[in-house]
Formats: structure tokens, sequence, C-alpha cells
């Protein structure tokens, strides 16, 4: 039905491709965005196919080969040949981010594959509405944070432009100077993954808002609307001598986007401690769960 030869590598003239079966077969998860692959495509390698209405995508890193299930219409045979696929070329794990819809499909067929779910890559996901009124005794620390900036800066809130997108990315280096991206390798990936998203910012149809104190851009949001009632937070970044400026364009972004959206995606905690604490301590609604299955596991 298809090979590894099917498989095109990923690039900025795939968009349209993605648009068009994103637009019947909206995703939910993070990892599954044609935004998310073309801004880490430094760091991993994204291939995608098209069999019908199926959309089939793998990736490679460090030597090895992961596939994701077919997304779209769901076609047994399409599926068969995929995990056949998976079985000869995957690496340790072959079937990454597989979400609970897709393990109640896929058990159906091969009842004997086992999942194991991978809790560092589960996205939050809350309610707009609770992330923009922020009420109730469990946001009591975060409203004070906020009161407390707003009373000690003068600051204005307004949409990324093409007007002051020059000085957005004089302040993403300002705050990649201060954290020092250079120096550590993590933040070193991620500083090129927001170095791609803000080039493209306009071709990725990502939209932000930024937080001006005294004149200068000091915050930084960035969004994705990714299905009819969600909208992603992609990266959210602030200079560290204006607390509670995290809090601040938290709730500004979210004010803004419950709108439209009636819940807010915001990506995983990659199993950084610190992350996970602050994410959790938002109460998310739920989580988009992933998991994964091992070589031993792929049972068929």
């Amino acid at each position: 039905m298809f090979t590894m030869d099917d498989f095109k590598d990923i690039t900025m003239d795939s968009k349209k491709e993605f648009d068009k079966h994103y637009s019947k077969y909206p995703v939910s998860h993070s990892e599954k965005l044609f935004s998310t692959m073309i801004s880490w495509k430094h760091h991993t390698d994204y291939y995608y196919h098209f069999v019908g209405e199926d959309l089939l995508s793998m990736s490679k890193m460090g030597g090895h080969v992961f596939f994701r299930l077919p997304h779209g219409a769901r076609d047994p045979d399409v599926l068969a040949t995929m995990i056949k696929m998976a079985k000869e070329h995957g690496g340790e794990r072959p079937l990454v981010a597989v979400q609970n819809d897709e393990i109640e499909w896929i058990s159906k067929i091969y009842p004997d594959i086992k999942f194991t779910p991978n809790e560092d890559y589960f996205d939050y996901v809350y309610l707009a509405s609770d992330l923009a009124k922020l009420e109730g005794s469990n946001y009591a620390k975060i409203r004070s944070r906020i009161s407390k900036f707003k009373r000690r800066y003068d600051y204005e809130i307004k949409d990324v432009s093409e007007n002051n997108f020059e000085e957005v990315m004089e302040f993403l280096k300002r705050w990649c100077q201060w954290k020092n991206c250079s120096g550590d390798p993590i933040l070193a990936e991620e500083a090129e993954a927001l170095k791609v998203s803000m080039d493209k910012l306009f071709e990725l149809d990502l939209k932000g808002i930024i937080v001006r104190i005294d004149g200068n851009i000091e915050g930084i949001s960035v969004f994705e609307a990714i299905n009819d009632d969600t909208v992603i937070i992609h990266y959210e970044k602030a200079m560290p001598e204006f607390d509670g400026i995290y809090q601040l364009i938290n709730q500004e972004a979210a004010i803004i986007l419950a709108n439209d959206f009636k819940y807010i995606n915001r990506e995983s905690d990659l199993g950084m401690p610190g992350l996970r604490k602050a994410k959790k301590r938002y109460y998310p609604h739920h989580m988009e769960e992933v998991s994964f299955v091992e070589m031993s596991d792929l049972i068929i």
C-alpha cells in the first residue's frame, strides 16, 4: 500500500496539505500540530504521507524512528500497513503520541498491543473562563500577584503585529540573553524553535499579545487555534524583574481567548518538576493524554 520511500520531508510548502486535512479532521494534542513539527525540525526530522483521507507521520531522532497512528478516516488497511512498518523500522518505542480515542480504536483490531501512558507529554487543558476570571480560593495567590503587578507598573496589552514585530524579536533576544539560552542545551533547542515560530508567525497563522511597560516590550504570549473550541498557548516569555508579569499575561491572553474558545491548551510539562507544579497551580479541566508502545509490546 505504501513504503518508507513514500514519506516526504515536512516543509512550509506542506502547510496547505495539513490545513486542508485538519479542517476536516482537527487535532487536539500539541505534538500533532504542523506548527510544532515545523518549529522543531532542527531537533527532530519529521516526515508525512497521505493515503486517501489518512495522514501518516513519522519522525527520526537520535537514530530512532517513531511512527504515529493514521489520523483521519482511520482505514484499517492503512493501520495494518503502518503497524507492520513500525514493527520493521521502528526503534525502542515504534509508536508514540497515541491518544486515548486511538487506543480504543486500535485495541479493537489488535487487542494484544500494550500501551504505556507518557505523562511527561500530557497536554494541560483549562477552561478559558477559569483562566480569564481566576475566581475562587484556588486562584487567590495568583490574583494577589496580579493585583500587586497592576499597582506597581503602568502597562498596556497589544496584539503582535507587523508594526511591532521587530520590537518583539528584540525582546526575545533580550530574554534569551537573560536566560543564557546558549549555555543550556534544552533552552538552546527551545530558543531555536521559538525563532522559527516567530520568523514564520504570520505564515503559520499564529497570533500573540505583548505586555508593554514604560514603552518597552517585557512579555509575550503566542497562541494558535487548533479546533473550533480549543486554542493552544505555544510560548509565554517575560522578563524576570517584573514580579507577577507571567500571571498577568496568562490572564490577559485568557480574557481575549475566552471570547472565542472554550478551552486553552497550555501544552505539556516535559517532566520538569517546576513546570509541572506551575501548570497544576492553574487547575486543568482535563489532560490530553498520550501513550507509547514499546517494541516488545507491539504484539500483532
